[in-house]
């Protein structure tokens, strides 16, 4: 999945945009790169786990990508509503609306550290995933695993179940995550779940969107004179000893 293509407006504005527009442009490009190479990350350790178990650390990235994803999909849907006046409610954003309790969760972990201690029902401060994925693409035979973040100290813990009830062709199938939410500013937590992939998919139809809404406005303006992007500068050094 490809999702905002390098001969893009977004990644290449124009230059006769103003600078206002430009940095907009950048906050929205940046946030769906970072959800999408973190995604395709997130997808290949999932599988790699699936049938190598590895390490703590090992697991500890793959948390560390569900949250960056959840992160930056959040900072997308704030970007869009405030400077294009679009409602959270939007048919466009309303499959973003639901991370935002999440990632408060997140924002503001050590408070909820101390407002959870007596939830004896909820997950783990840094959630729960599961997944589906199988070796071979083209069997009806999969395998669903699921990773507790940290020490769990519950005498039993529930497990999910493939919501589809069935395999699609693809090698990781279903990515849920479960955290914990909390309902506006009262004393009330509960689970919330969210599938990662739903979200990417939700991501590359605002840009798809965008990326048509831009063409409309644009089509009686010459817009060949364009900004370059991501300048690298290196600079070699020599260490000088006094």
């Amino acid at each position: 999945m490809i999702i905002i293509n390098n001969n893009s407006i977004l990644r290449s504005p124009p230059k006769l945009l103003h600078p206002d527009q430009i940095i907009v442009f950048n906050a929205i490009r940046y946030s769906v790169d970072i959800c999408e190479v973190t995604f395709n990350r997130l997808e290949k350790n999932l599988f790699d786990f699936t049938f190598t178990p590895q390490n703590g650390n090992f697991i500890s990235l793959i948390f560390s990508d569900v949250w960056t994803i959840i992160n930056n999909a959040t900072i997308l849907k704030k970007v869009i509503k405030k400077h294009f006046n679009i409602d959270d409610n939007d048919p466009l954003l309303i499959g973003l609306k639901k991370l935002e309790g999440l990632r408060n969760s997140n924002q503001h972990i050590e408070e909820r550290i101390d407002q959870i201690k007596s939830f004896d029902d909820l997950p783990p401060i840094y959630g729960v995933i599961s997944w589906l994925s199988k070796e071979d693409e083209n069997s009806d035979e999969g395998m669903l695993s699921i990773i507790y973040s940290g020490t769990i100290n519950k005498d039993k813990v529930t497990h999910p179940v493939n919501p589809a009830d069935k395999i699609n062709r693809k090698k990781v199938n279903d990515i849920k995550f479960t955290g914990i939410e909390r309902k506006g500013r009262t004393d009330i937590f509960f689970e919330t779940s969210v599938y990662i992939n739903k979200i990417m998919d939700d991501i590359k139809n605002i840009i798809d969107h965008f990326e048509i809404k831009i063409s409309e406005d644009l089509k009686d303006v010459d817009y060949s004179d364009r900004h370059k992007s991501d300048i690298i500068i290196q600079l070699k050094t020599k260490e000088v000893i006094v």
